[in-house]
């Protein structure tokens, strides 16, 4: 990799000055190659206190000479961000940290090979609903917006046909997710993995049930009540309801065949648990901090079960001891 950095010639940059060999030596030296190949560069930036724009410049404008195919950066300013959205083969971009300010997501209209878009918490951004430009990034198939905008509406998100992965986390005015699954043949259909968690304005997601490819769902600290039409989920395997204050009956669980590990800590309204005990692919039940569940003997008869978690519960009848379940609760 020093021998390939030593060849570059002098570039001249966006602020007209050039980069000379040694200079760029020292540029990179403050990120962490975390991989470098003649092939491929992972570069991470985000540790540094203040990684130079003049480095972000040259490795968004000489890319192709590093094959770069991964960036994690603080600090990001709009017009970085947008010259790394055209980097040839970049696969994996991360934005985070305060300092960070995206104005737009127009660059990502001429992305040909991003496949994962994260913008984390604490970035800037002045997005409000305008997702539309990532519509037509063709190749997006994991996307994260941590917390990052006020988002109202999923619509412009219901055209990215090849979503796997949505993380919409912290989102907290997000009142409705029927857009997701609104648009025929174009809306996201493909989701494997989808994160609601902390959308405190959220209340209904019965339109979730269109998502048959669905494994993973976390709709921890949201105002859902009613969770009847995850069973027409088929692949359902994790679902988080962490702090889920509203929900008080888990009954129609019961129909999620797929169900492997179920999150339910914190949900101080639920109290009847023993229907889990006929989810027969259950392995992992959380109940720790349900403070209202009392009676969870009858879950000893569920056949898959390994983990019980009952710690910080009000639980005072337990499963009697059966081999292959672990049992995890206070000792007073």
């Amino acid at each position: 990799m020093l021998a390939l950095l030593q060849e570059v010639v002098p570039i001249m940059v966006a602020s007209g000055q050039n980069l000379q060999a040694n200079e760029l030596m020292r540029l990179v030296s403050c990120c962490r190659v975390l991989r470098a190949t003649l092939q491929n560069l992972e570069l991470d930036l985000s540790a540094r206190p203040s990684p130079a724009p003049r480095l972000l410049q040259f490795i968004a404008l000489n890319a192709a000479r590093f094959q770069l195919v991964s960036v994690d950066v603080d600090r990001c300013t709009q017009e970085a961000f947008d010259a790394l959205l055209l980097v040839p083969g970049l696969r994996a971009l991360t934005v985070r940290g305060p300092a960070s300010s995206i104005r737009s997501l127009a660059g990502a209209e001429r992305a040909r090979s991003l496949q994962t878009l994260r913008l984390l918490k604490g970035v800037s951004v002045a997005l409000a609903d305008d997702l539309s430009p990532l519509a037509a990034c063709r190749p997006l198939t994991h996307l994260c917006l941590y917390g990052p905008a006020p988002l109202t509406s999923l619509g412009p998100l219901a055209c990215c046909a090849r979503l796997e992965s949505l993380d919409l986390r912290g989102c907290e005015a997000l009142v409705d997710v029927e857009p997701l699954v609104s648009a025929g043949r174009a809306a996201c259909h493909g989701l494997r993995s989808l994160s609601l968690r902390g959308c405190r304005s959220l209340r209904v997601v019965s339109p979730l049930r269109a998502l048959l490819a669905l494994e993973s769902l976390d709709l921890s600290c949201t105002l859902v009540s009613d969770v009847s039409m995850l069973c027409e989920c088929p692949k359902l395997k994790t679902l988080t309801l962490t702090g889920c204050a509203s929900l008080s009956d888990v009954a129609p669980l019961v129909g999620c065949r797929a169900l492997d590990t179920l999150y339910l800590t914190g949900c101080s309204k639920l109290s009847a648990v023993g229907c889990l005990a006929e989810c027969h692919a259950l392995r992992q039940l959380h109940l720790n901090k349900c403070r209202a569940v009392v009676d969870v003997g009858a879950l000893g008869g569920c056949p898959t079960l390994r983990l019980l978690n009952l710690r910080c519960s009000g639980a005072l009848v337990v499963p009697a001891g059966r081999p292959g379940l672990l049992v995890l609760f206070d000792v007073h």
